[in-house]
């Protein structure tokens, strides 16, 4: 199993993002991100429901996904999807957001 270091890195490398950001929406401090240590079943959740919400996205937006999650969105009060999954509520608004769109609800 990866350290939560080892996977902070590798969700950094994968949304384009910086240490500090990545820590954020895996609800841990940079500090904490930087640990070798084991990953911690929160985290684990949290890597799950971002790495679904990025499938989804580019079932939408095709390569531009990663672009799309990282940019602010006036649809979603000028956050980033990324942003907003620093909060449960967040990550929820994201996957019902990103439903819509699959679902042709929301264009």
């Amino acid at each position: 199993m990866p350290t939560l270091k080892e996977l902070t890195q590798r969700v950094s490398r994968l949304m384009a993002t910086n240490h500090e950001t990545t820590a954020r929406v895996l609800g841990v401090s940079r500090s904490t991100a930087s640990k070798n240590e084991p990953v911690n079943p929160d985290v684990l959740d949290r890597i799950h429901s971002l790495s679904q919400n990025l499938d989804r996205a580019q079932a939408v937006f095709g390569d531009d996904a990663v672009g799309w999650f990282t940019a602010p969105n006036p649809a979603l009060g000028n956050l980033s999807p990324l942003e907003l999954h620093q909060t449960r509520y967040g990550e929820r608004h994201v996957t019902e957001f990103i439903t819509g769109m699959l679902d042709g609800t929301f264009l």
